[in-house]
């Protein structure tokens, strides 16, 4: 099929006093299908926030609303209507020697929105809230490079009993940011020790998921970059609870004038399944491989891009 995305709204940002702002949006859309009349919609996001900055003490306060058309996953590659509630705070307090603590919650409120289409029913099996926590400390050590060390306590709670997914887990994380002269490297990582709630068909989850990313500047043209990332996604098909999205990628970033950029990627990596009965016996192996080319226009940008995914 053949699908577009056409949008506008506004942004807003007012300060509230010398160390205070408030911001907000507004950005409604229509999805279109050429043929697909049931995922016709008008989407949008819409949110505001509150940012803060008092010294020794930062200040991060949002809600937002968004309706949009997203890929569902590896497990199911066509975009469907996804609308997210979303309110999160944050807090960061400079203690001494660089050394801060952070603290935050964050409210999400999943629905899927494309249940008249037969095609995608059992999409109502996966409505879900989330809610996490989390806390911790973060400092700098040498040369660039900071961590910060945690916890983080989440419960995700489904809709209906129906293949009941509630979990519950309490895990440490971690993050490293390290920029150095023509390098950079970002992690993000958890060890996830996920139980079922009570009545729940959930099978306890023990492993690590998060994402890190490490480029490399050559000569201010060429960025090289290896990246990788391992994710638990909830399965859409009835047999499966859930399966570890692992993959591995190589890409390539350089300047091809003043006004384009180019970007490659290759990546592998694999679907591994585990079904309500706790058997993992389903792996999916996949490679990617796809470009980007970039035209800066003023205040305008083009982008074409194409990608090819073999499973």
């Amino acid at each position: 099929d053949f699908t577009a995305t056409l949008g506008a709204g506004l942004r807003t940002y007012c300060p509230l006093g010398a160390e205070l702002t408030f911001a907000g949006y507004a950005l409604p859309e229509y999805v279109g299908w050429q043929e697909l009349a049931d995922r016709r919609r008008i989407n949008g996001r819409y949110g505001a926030g509150l940012f803060g900055n008092f010294g020794r003490t930062g200040l991060e306060a949002t809600a937002a609303r968004t309706d949009d058309s997203l890929f569902f996953s590896r497990e199911l590659e066509v975009p469907v209507n996804t609308r997210l509630d979303r309110g999160a705070a944050q807090l960061e307090f400079e203690l001494f020697g660089g050394l801060s603590l952070f603290a935050g919650g964050e409210l999400r409120r999943i629905r899927y929105l494309d249940k008249d289409d037969p095609t995608l029913a059992t999409l109502d099996l996966l409505d879900r809230d989330e809610e996490i926590l989390r806390a911790g400390l973060r400092f700098p050590l040498f040369g660039g490079l900071e961590i910060g060390v945690g916890a983080e306590d989440s419960r995700v709670t489904f809709d209906t009993t129906e293949r009941d997914r509630s979990n519950h887990g309490l895990s440490p994380i971690l993050q490293v940011d390290f920029k150095g002269s023509g390098l950079r490297l970002t992690s993000n990582l958890a060890w996830r020790d996920l139980e079922p709630e009570p009545g729940s068909a959930f099978v306890p989850y023990r492993n690590v998921t998060g994402d890190f990313r490490l480029e490399v500047r050559i000569g201010g043209q060429l960025r090289p970059e290896l990246y990788g990332r391992r994710n638990l996604v909830y399965a859409l098909e009835q047999q499966w609870v859930y399966f570890d999205d692992t993959g591995l990628g190589l890409g390539l970033r350089t300047s091809l004038g003043p006004i384009a950029s180019l970007r490659l990627f290759v990546e592998e990596g694999t679907n591994e399944f585990t079904s309500f009965a706790g058997v993992s016996d389903r792996q999916d192996d996949y490679r990617a491989i796809g470009g980007q080319l970039r035209f800066a226009l003023g205040r305008f940008a083009l982008i074409l891009g194409a990608s090819s995914t073999t499973y």
